[in-house]
């Protein structure tokens, strides 16, 4: 295998994985079994085959039918209703309830795992469903699967991490580090797969981090303390760029209050896309989850996350630089980056997807131009580029056209020189390292039951921002691309200079490798604008800026100019307070203005009115309430999408449903400063207003209004 670039330990770690996955999806695969519906009774007496339409509530029950050995199992009922109605399972013939969940009238299924003590051949275990007896209810598919994960799959779970350990502790291959970003990436997923504690995987992974850092002498390294330095700078940047740094009262802005909300369901037993909708991928809102797990009611845990992804961005924009330049000119380029990044126009609120992925671009750009400067003879590289593709894929899939222009570019390059063996292991690579993304993902994906209510998301966008391929849409895109780079001219015009630099100066890259680089930018920059126009689209455009950065240096450093340390340190303060200065949110710390949030004013209120309050932002984006009062969304559209009603109308309709049927104890609705109450009939009929705010976002004074249930 060593003639593939694999080594007899690796191919361990891999075939492990593939048996642990395989496993895995055994677990559900072991058991599973539907039933007829013809079975059915309703407790009226009337015999059923699962519809009712109205009339007087009971209880729709299947059995009592059903022998059982012991174990866990999963019940899943796929049905339609009008209203919310409840799924239990009883035992001893209708004696004892062991499991009950609450069947949404707004999903299309429910799943409900429960445990069987012992072996139960004659105790009537029961399916029963307690319906309201408003609209209509119909019940499609009743399947009972096996819940427990697979005793095969918990043994090879156990050896994945052995041997990954004693892999990454023992073992002599050099680069070591991203090895170890892959087994921490697999133990916190196969962690949160198997329902362990996240948190505690979480300090298991920091200690084997420790571990394999000391143990093979980077901790001792001057790159160690060089990181360290990028990531003090990183959070001394954000911490006044993003409203959700602590130094904030709040990060108003929807779009972040939104995706933090996601992230929240995600680890409160949400199904995203089936329970709850947004339309942005899995990986963005795992992120947030973990963000949510280190704070629940503010945005602080999102603070962190970005000061990750910035310190990525950062470090890998040094590791570019310091392919061509001396370690402190290189750590300067690093501390430029900001300047140009976080700035009004990108980082007016902080935590948009493309921030997140900026630090993923930056990291490829990296990879890639390690290969054209090495000849592509590395496959690892093309792994890790794959790697980065996936997570891309999962977060905003039409950004990942980037990685065709450089990507095309190797494997063209390895044609030219007739490097037929590498073209094929970099084909192999970048295949595989995409799958180590894609196989969990959709495995996620699947045992949480929202594969299909994903591809939805395909639909939503296709009506929110629909692509045209015709003269009018290309002309669109067009505008859009050269729209952002007029608003964004000093910017583009030193990733112009890099770009020339790289194409043009052979110090640099080779010509491919310059090509590359043309049509990935390019490319990017379609897929960033390919739908509408917002201005912060062209940050992650903005991440080739380091070309231009290192190839100014450059000349500078040719010229005998040398940076010191101190001056280093001179220059780290000046990039934080310029990027402070064009960032504008200076005006809005909490030493400037202070005050009672409604957000703040509405959880108050709520939490004294109920002990476990539900609630829906009716008729605009997350506000920030669910956040603020630590509510877990329980109406699938939680929020009015940027959408019109007419090109979708299930989001308004839900809503609509949800005050009509009272499914939600409290509703936030906001009014524009000169507008009055609010008519909607749902709503007035249904709920009483009892608190009143005003509170300006984006400039305007809102009226903010919380209705309780009549």
């Amino acid at each position: 295998m060593k003639k593939y670039g694999i080594e007899k330990k690796q191919l361990l770690i891999i075939i492990l994985g593939a048996i642990l996955i395989f496993s895995i999806f055994l677990s559900d695969m072991f058991y599973r079994k539907s039933f007829s519906l013809d079975k059915m009774t309703f407790s009226n007496g009337m015999t059923s085959s699962g519809s009712i339409y109205g009339g007087n509530s009971g209880t729709v029950m299947y059995g009592p039918y059903i022998s059982l050995n012991k174990g866990i199992y999963k019940l899943n009922i796929k049905y339609i209703s009008d209203s919310d109605n409840y799924l239990r399972i009883t035992v001893f013939n209708g004696e004892e309830t062991i499991a009950e969940t609450k069947m949404p009238y707004s999903q299309t299924d429910v799943d409900l795992k429960f445990e069987i003590p012992f072996d139960m051949y004659d105790s009537g275990v029961e399916f029963v469903v307690d319906y309201s007896g408003v609209g209509s209810l119909d019940i499609q598919k009743i399947t009972l699967s096996n819940g427990g994960i697979y005793p095969g799959a918990i043994i090879m779970f156990v050896l994945f991490i052995i041997v990954s350990f004693m892999f990454l502790a023992f073992s002599k291959v050099k680069n070591k580090e991203w090895y170890l970003i892959f087994y921490i990436l697999m133990s916190i997923l196969l962690g949160e797969l198997f329902k362990e504690n996240i948190i505690f995987t979480l300090v298991f992974d920091l200690a084997v981090c420790y571990f394999v850092l000391k143990k093979n002498k980077l901790l001792d390294s001057e790159n160690a303390l060089i990181y360290s330095a990028i990531i003090l700078f990183s959070y001394g940047v954000i911490i006044f760029c993003t409203k959700s740094s602590p130094l904030y009262i709040i990060n108003d802005w929807v779009d972040t209050q939104s995706y933090y909300t996601m992230g929240k369901a995600i680890f409160n037993g949400k199904s995203i896309y089936k329970d709850i909708f947004e339309q942005k991928g899995p990986i963005f809102y795992l992120m947030y989850g973990i963000g949510y797990l280190i704070n629940k009611h503010n945005l602080y845990g999102a603070y962190f996350m970005e000061g990750v992804m910035t310190s990525l961005t950062l470090i890998f924009a040094y590791k570019i630089a310091n392919m061509y330049l001396s370690k402190n000119m290189s750590l300067l380029a690093a501390f430029f980056m900001p300047v140009f990044i976080y700035n009004n126009r990108f980082m007016r609120y902080g935590g948009t997807c493309e921030e997140f992925m900026t630090a993923f671009i930056v990291m490829s750009l990296y990879f890639f131009l390690r290969i054209f400067k090495e000849d592509g003879d590395n496959p690892k590289y093309m792994y890790i580029n794959g790697l980065l593709g996936g997570i891309i894929l999962f977060m905003k899939f039409n950004i990942t056209l980037y990685f065709v222009g450089l990507g095309s570019c190797v494997y063209i390059m390895n044609i030219a020189e007739k490097k037929y063996d590498l073209l094929l292991k970099n084909i192999i690579y970048t295949i595989f390292g995409a799958f180590t993304v894609i196989i969990p993902v959709m495995l996620w994906m699947t045992l949480s039951g929202s594969i299909s209510a994903y591809f939805e998301t395909i639909y939503f966008n296709s009506k929110y921002s629909p692509l045209y391929f015709d003269i009018n849409g290309i002309y669109k895109i067009l505008r859009n691309v050269i729209g952002g780079f007029n608003d964004n001219w000093f910017c583009t015009s030193v990733i112009a200079l890099g770009i020339a630099s790289f194409v043009f100066v052979r110090d640099f890259s080779k010509r491919i490798g310059g090509i590359g680089i043309v049509l990935s930018f390019i490319l990017l920059s379609f897929g960033s604008y390919i739908g509408n126009y917002l201005s912060y689209y062209y940050m992650i455009v903005c991440g080739f800026v380091i070309l231009g950065i290192t190839a100014f240096l450059y000349v500078i450093e040719k010229h005998g100019v040398r940076i010191r340390d101190g001056a280093i340190c001179v220059a780290a303060v000046i990039c934080i307070i310029v990027s402070i200065h064009y960032n504008n949110n200076l005006w809005e710390l909490k030493p400037f203005i202070e005050y009672v949030t409604v957000q703040d004013y509405f959880s108050m209120i709520m939490h004294e009115e109920s002990e476990n309050p539900t609630l829906l932002n009716y008729g605009f984006l997350d506000g920030g309430f669910y956040t603020a009062a630590d509510i877990v969304p329980n109406v699938r559209f939680f929020q009015k999408q940027n959408i019109s009603d007419s090109d979708y109308p299930l989001n308004i309709e839900t809503h609509k449903s949800a005050m009509r049927n009272k499914n939600v104890e409290f509703v936030v609705v906001r009014r524009s400063p000169d507008s009055g109450d609010e008519t909607l009939p749902e709503l007035v009929d249904n709920y009483n207003k009892i608190a009143e705010k005003s509170q300006k976002f984006e400039g305007i004074n809102f009226r903010y209004c919380l209705y309780k249930v009549k």
